[in-house]
C-alpha cells in the first residue's frame, strides 16, 4: 500500500461544531496518513470530526465517516501521527481501550503514553522503541538534541571526533 501523501493538499473544513478531514488519493486504498495525535489545530468549538475521502485509483469514489472510527493506527516520522482508513474493522481508540473523545480532551503526555502502550503491545519479542522511551536515564551515548558542532566544548568535539574513526 502507498501511503505517499498526494500533491494536492486540502485543508481540514470547520462547520460551527463539525469538523472534517478530507482526504485524497490518486491509488487504489482507502488508507492515509492523517493529522497528529495532538492535533493541536483541531478548533476548541469542534465536537464532531468526520472524515471525507477522495480515491482515484481503480474506481474513482468518494466515503465518509465518524473520524474515531477510521482512525486505525499510528506511524511515526517526526511527531505521532494517526493512518486513516475507511471502515477498518476495529479503530485504534478500541485497541487502545479509551475513547476518541477522552483521548482528544487528555493532555500531550497523557496522549504519548497510550500511543507507547499500543505500540510495544505489537513489539515482537527482542524489539524496542528506542524512539518512545519514557525513562529519563539515556541509554545512548549521544543525546538526540540537535546542536550546532561549532557551538559544542572542545572536549565535546574530541569524543565525536573519537567515536566517528571509530565507527
Amino acid at each position: 500500500v502507498d501511503l505517499t501523501p498526494h500533491p494536492y493538499v486540502f485543508p481540514d473544513i470547520v462547520l460551527g461544531e463539525f469538523g472534517i478531514e478530507v482526504k485524497f488519493t490518486t491509488n487504489n486504498t482507502w488508507r492515509s496518513i492523517a493529522n497528529s495525535v495532538f492535533e493541536g489545530t483541531r478548533g476548541e468549538d469542534v465536537k464532531h470530526v468526520y472524515l471525507l475521502f477522495g480515491k482515484m485509483g481503480g474506481e474513482p469514489e468518494v466515503r465518509w465517516g465518524k473520524y474515531e472510527e477510521c482512525v486505525m493506527h499510528v506511524r511515526t516520522s517526526h511527531v505521532p501521527r494517526f493512518e486513516v482508513e475507511m471502515y477498518p474493522t476495529q479503530s485504534l481508540f478500541e485497541k487502545m481501550d479509551v475513547a476518541y473523545e477522552d483521548f482528544y480532551k487528555s493532555p500531550p503526555e497523557e496522549k504519548i503514553k497510550y500511543v507507547r502502550k499500543y505500540a510495544r503491545s505489537r513489539l515482537k519479542p527482542g524489539e524496542r522503541l528506542w524512539w518512545l522511551e519514557d525513562k529519563e536515564e539515556q541509554d545512548h551515548t549521544l543525546p538526540f538534541e540537535v546542536r550546532l558542532y561549532m557551538n559544542l566544548s572542545q572536549e565535546e568535539k574530541r569524543k565525536l571526533r573519537a567515536e566517528a574513526a571509530l565507527l
